[in-house]
């Protein structure tokens, strides 16, 4: 079993505790965080504590971030891609119980119907669903390039990549790095036609919550396209819900352990857990105590 834990910010003392904890065979940095320090900085600090060769970069893609701190009612709604899509279409805000509808766009703004019950925060991830949905411009961001660039200069070149559905996006990775090893996220439909089809990668990563919210929170899909997606590829990672009522209590529910038991049962021995879990140490251990049970 390998078990891969999130990196808290890069200039928090917690994020040499999380490195510090036993059990980890590896490391993430969520490029979305947010840090001080150049990318190059960022991942230069990092590897002098640990082996370059147990760092995995996770670059964002096309995923689709709040981009600024917003009062529903007073505020923009501002993200971080411009989209195509038709419109209306349908808005998943996260903690949120009801979906929105988009009425109309403006750029990155975005105008919504019924407003959100809570503030939409900075870095708070979205999905989009609608016909003719695109997000425009290139696969990688401004940062995203200079994360591959700086990863290259210093010897990592292992990349994780979020909402994975074209081999062009693939192909953007390695221009900029030829010797990057790629597992890609599948988060979407388009991502599990593209595994389906079978394409030239390191590693597959199944991003659960984001799946599920992309085949429409169908739960019988989901049990599908996790047992495909470990049959293909046997070393696929699970992540994203997983051992999350730890996040909240001292103990996991019955239900998170049911379903680490199921994804054993699957065939799953690769783990990542999210950046909510590798908070604190305390719960970082419990959850590798966990999964290693199993």
């Amino acid at each position: 079993m390998n078990i891969i834990a999130t990196l808290p910010p890069p200039h928090t003392i917690k994020m040499k505790e999380v490195i510090a904890s036993t059990g980890i065979d590896a490391f993430r940095l969520n490029t979305g965080i947010v840090t001080p320090y150049s990318q190059y900085e960022t991942i230069r600090n990092i590897i002098r504590i640990i082996d370059e060769n147990k760092l995995h970069i996770d670059i964002k893609g096309t995923q689709l971030r709040i981009d600024s701190w917003a009062v529903p009612e007073y505020s923009e709604l501002t993200i971080n891609r411009e989209i195509e899509v038709d419109l209306p279409a349908t808005i998943y805000f996260r903690h949120e119980k009801v979906a929105s509808q988009i009425v109309e766009m403006k750029g990155r703004k975005l105008y919504v119907d019924p407003l959100p019950a809570n503030f939409v925060g900075a870095g708070q991830a979205i999905n989009i669903h609608g016909n003719n949905y695109k997000v425009k411009g290139n696969y990688l961001t401004v940062s995203d390039a200079e994360y591959i660039k700086a990863g290259k200069a210093l010897g990592v070149s292992s990349y994780m990549l979020s909402f994975l559905e074209e081999q062009s996006q693939i192909d953007e990775v390695l221009t900029l790095n030829p010797e990057a090893k790629i597992c890609g996220k599948i988060e979407t439909p388009h991502g599990l036609e593209l595994v389906k089809n079978g394409i030239a990668i390191d590693s597959v990563m199944i991003a659960r919550d984001d799946l599920f919210i992309n085949i429409g929170f169908n739960a019988t899909k989901m049990f599908e396209a996790q047992k495909f997606i470990v049959e293909r590829y046997p070393t696929a990672i699970a992540a994203s819900r997983i051992l999350t009522s730890l996040e909240k209590d001292n103990q996991a529910s019955l239900s998170d352990l049911a379903d680490i038991y199921l994804l054993r049962q699957m065939g799953y021995s690769n783990f990542m857990l999210s950046d909510g879990l590798s908070k604190s140490p305390t719960t970082l251990r419990q959850a590798v105590s966990i999964l290693r049970t199993f």
